[in-house]
């Protein structure tokens, strides 16, 4: 599941959202030293964010108030996890190397790894229980 919710930072009139991503086992995205952003920090802890971006865990937020969620057809949970594992680095924060960015790459590089040519991928959903890599290797096995 992709997932967002308004972005409580200072001066955001115009309902900004961040977004991560949810998979059965776990929700990560991108924030700074172990921190999901704006969640109404201080400008110093926004600045030391924005200064040094890495993938950090977003379980907290799962099922609060304001929270939206939506099915992200054509992934697998494996490849969302491999593609944003929790404690990568991810440098400066700016507008290519956001909240957004993160979650909207890892979508693109996992549904062109299940939506392979002369496949069937429209069983694959990022909302199943699944294992690693079998629901791939299962598309790669199919005629």
């Amino acid at each position: 599941m992709m997932c967002s919710r308004r972005a409580n930072v200072p001066g955001n009139i115009f309902g900004l959202r961040h977004k991560w991503i949810q998979t059965p086992t776990q929700s990560m995205g991108l924030g700074g030293e172990g921190a999901v952003p704006g969640q109404g920090q201080g400008l110093i802890e926004n600045l030391k964010m924005m200064l040094g971006t890495e993938v950090v865990d977003h379980s907290s937020e799962d099922g609060k108030p304001g929270v939206r969620c939506q099915p992200v057809p054509q992934v697998t949970a494996a490849c969302m996890t491999s593609q944003m594992p929790i404690g990568e680095k991810r440098g400066v924060w700016g507008p290519m190397n956001n909240c957004w960015t993160a979650v909207n790459s890892a979508i693109h590089v996992c549904s062109r790894e299940t939506a392979l040519p002369g496949r069937d991928a429209t069983n694959v959903n990022v909302n199943k229980e699944q294992g690693s890599s079998d629901d791939v290797a299962a598309l790669l096995d199919a005629e």
